[in-house]
């Protein structure tokens, strides 16, 4: 039979262990909440520079770079 002390230090064993997962799952989501910002970052660029070539060209259609 268990006695309390040794039922408590499992409770605070386990509740360690997930405290450790969670901030290793924490850290996963910041990487990869930086890493989507970069990419979104990175989309708002391309979509100011199309805009800006539409406005000096005047048109709507999608502008492809010419192929040499």
């Amino acid at each position: 039979m268990r006695t309390r002390n040794s039922k408590l230090g499992e409770v605070h064993d386990r509740a360690q262990e997930t405290a450790q997962k969670a901030q290793a799952l924490l850290r996963e989501a910041h990487s990869l909440h930086d890493a989507v910002d970069a990419v979104h970052k990175k989309a708002e660029r391309l979509h100011s520079t199309i805009r800006e070539r539409r406005e000096k060209t005047g048109t709507e259609r999608n502008l492809k770079t010419p192929k040499k």
